[in-house]
């Protein structure tokens, strides 16, 4: 690949240098040029001599300005003329394909996009936000690998465009920030650190990042990984040989999902156990996709599994579309219904059709595309938490013209939790452990909604015990197509009453309470539909649902997500209360005092996404609402309410 040019930054750490070298002679096998600009005492100098001579393609620039690395830049720039320039740092480490060339392709050709975050996947955006899973930065997929995102919204991660770490920008833009550098005082460093500051100056409005749907970087830093999550460098498992790659999925699966602060496992790279997964595809109608949808079955890197495609009646060409396209492989079978007996009954025949040696089903929908690693991710994930039996992962919604990234929650907690809100799992990302099935399988008339039936009857019965744990993946291992005659589009307003009844009974045998239809539907709903009453009643469901499931012996990570989710729900709806009914702004703030975690749901609301309107012009009801509170509560807390409010 002769248009870009790998920029890397080492101080004092050629053992790290020396892990992310071997990452990318795997992942990239040095398809770039590269340069290495590196600093050290006289203890390391002689690894980075002795690195020098390993990769003797490799331009290693010696660092001699104390803190400038204007000068090693423009060396950099005096040997290539390449158009991109990618920029990492010692720690970071390649764990999977960068899809370099299709990320220069969409540089070259889309001059809306500012550069790459190889680091970074939708995932991030549950790991160092608040209220995250509230309000979702707006994600669009831009092609097969990557999406995009525009960093003016207001989400804290992604405010900080310009990233040495594991960037990918174009070499005008790079001038740029050189130039610019220049301008500023002769007297100041311009190490690393101030070079991105400036190159956010410069990107910071309205630009578009876009990063991989599947992570394939990550960044080790120790200083952060100490600073918030208190862990000695002595216990983060290292290993220098020069054949170490990084365990991904033990990462993925044991580690905080930081985007600036994770702690990495490394080791030799794992696969999968040769567990057999059956892929479950029940197909009617769909002579449009079905051929992709199969290929992108064929085209797993996980490659012992079977496939039972069932045509359930179909009256258009789907049959001999997909007995064309599978012909030859004899993974796949296909079984034909004579006539339509609905997605219930397809999925009860591809059931019995599974081979009793599978160990994992997975599902699929016929309009659906998997990624290519979907089924390997799965089964590592599984295997290595037993404890998880449904194992689902994100996934981007929509068409060819336009698609976004739903992200799941990857808190264990969180399908308990958001079923109230929405379906917690996408049906088409499912892999479970095949006994699930015939302990909870598909009832006949819930077609359209047969799988949110499935998760709330797990729910209910295992509520308490919870010994049947939902895993998510945060990365996107789906594209779930929606057309014209897909089942949302057909029977989405059936699929949403029947959920409605399902979530009723939910929280009828969970917080013993009935709850009106129209207060569910408040729960999930756009808020600016509902009346104060209504906003009013949904608060206090979800209060209570708060409270029944903070009680749950759950990790301290879970109950994090659980807390914050729980306060971005609760005040975005009272902001729109107060929107609705501004003349009665103190009615909302004491509700939210007498709320659990009151006193941090107002701070939001004063201080953050969601302020209450024209709060200064009703101090005054505000102080009268103090007063009361205080015959309850006592006066030093009704101070502090006053203090947050203020």
């Amino acid at each position: 690949m002769n248009v870009c040019h790998a920029v890397i930054f080492s101080r004092d750490r050629a053992s790290f240098l020396k892990i992310l070298l071997s990452s990318m002679s795997v992942f990239l096998d040095f398809r770039i040029s590269a340069s290495i600009i590196w600093r050290s005492e006289r203890r390391s100098r002689s690894e980075y001599l002795e690195l020098s001579a390993t990769y003797p393609s490799m331009h290693f620039f010696e660092q001699v300005e104390q803190d400038d690395v204007r000068p090693s830049l423009s060396r950099v720039f005096d040997i290539t003329s390449v158009s991109l320039i990618m920029f990492l740092v010692d720690d970071a480490l390649l764990c999977g394909p960068l899809y370099l060339e299709e990320a220069t392709s969409i540089l070259l050709t889309r001059c809306d996009v500012s550069g790459f975050q190889f680091r970074l996947s939708p995932s991030v955006q549950y790991s160092c936000n608040r209220m995250s899973s509230c309000m979702p930065p707006s994600l669009e997929r831009i092609s097969d690998n990557f999406f995009a995102v525009d960093t003016s919204s207001p989400v804290l991660e992604w405010n900080y465009p310009f990233d040495i770490s594991s960037g990918l920008y174009r070499r005008e833009l790079i001038h740029s920030i050189l130039d610019l550098c220049s301008l500023e005082s002769s007297s100041k460093s311009f190490g690393p650190n101030r070079f991105e500051l400036v190159g956010n100056r410069v990107l910071h409005q309205g630009v578009i990042i876009a990063g991989p749907l599947v992570r394939c970087m990550v960044v080790h830093n120790i200083d952060r990984v100490q600073s918030e999550f208190a862990n000695p460098t002595s216990n983060i498992p290292i290993s220098m040989t020069s054949s170490t790659l990084v365990d991904h999925d033990a990462y993925l699966a044991s580690s905080s999902f930081a985007a600036h602060a994770a702690m990495l496992c490394l080791g030799k790279s794992i696969e999968p156990s040769g567990v057999l997964v059956s892929v479950i595809l029940p197909v009617y109608n769909m002579s449009e996709f079905v051929v992709e949808c199969i290929k992108s079955v064929m085209m797993q890197s996980y490659r012992n599994f079977e496939c039972i495609i069932v045509d359930d009646g179909s009256t258009d060409s789907s049959f001999a579309l997909a007995s064309d396209a599978c012909a030859g492989d004899p993974r796949f079978r296909i079984v034909s219904h004579s006539r339509n007996m609905g997605i219930v009954g397809a999925l009860h025949t591809a059931l019995a059709s599974v081979n009793p040696s599978a160990g994992l089903i997975a599902r699929m929908d016929a309009d659906d595309v998997m990624h290519p690693d979907r089924l390997r991710r799965q089964v590592l994930f599984l295997n290595a938490n037993p404890s998880v039996v449904i194992c689902h992962s994100s996934a981007s919604v929509g068409n060819h013209h336009r698609s976004e990234i739903v992200v799941q929650p990857m808190a264990s907690i969180a399908a308990l939790w958001t079923c109230i809100f929405h379906c917690p799992v996408a049906h088409p990302t499912v892999c479970a452990r095949s006994w699930f099935f015939r302990m909870y399988p598909y009832r006949s008339g819930c077609d359209g909604f047969e799988d949110f039936d499935v998760w709330t009857r797990v729910l209910l019965s295992d509520f308490k015990k919870r010994e049947f744990s939902f895993g998510a993946l945060g990365d996107v291992l789906l594209h779930h197509r929606v057309h014209a005659t897909s089942t949302t589009s057909r029977f989405g307003a059936m699929q949403r009453f029947h959920s409605r009844v399902l979530v009723q009974e939910l929280l009828r045998k969970t917080i013993e309470e009935h709850v009106d239809l129209t207060v569910v539907e408040a729960l999930s709903s756009s808020p600016s539909s509902k009346s104060c009453e209504l906003i009013e009643k949904a608060i206090d469901v979800i209060a209570k649902w708060y409270q029944v499931l903070s009680k749950f012996p759950i990790s301290f990570e879970d109950h994090a997500y659980l807390k914050e989710d729980y306060r971005g729900r609760v005040a975005a709806l009272l902001h729109e209360a107060s929107v609705a009914d501004p003349d009665f702004g103190s009615h909302w703030v004491r509700h939210a005092l007498c709320l659990p975690e009151g006193s941090d749901i107002l701070k939001l609301l004063t201080t953050g996404r969601w302020p209450i309107p024209r709060l200064s012009q009703r101090w005054l009801n505000l102080q009268e609402a103090s007063t009361r509170w205080s015959r309850s509560c006592g006066v030093l807390t009704a101070v502090a309410a006053l203090v947050i409010v203020r």
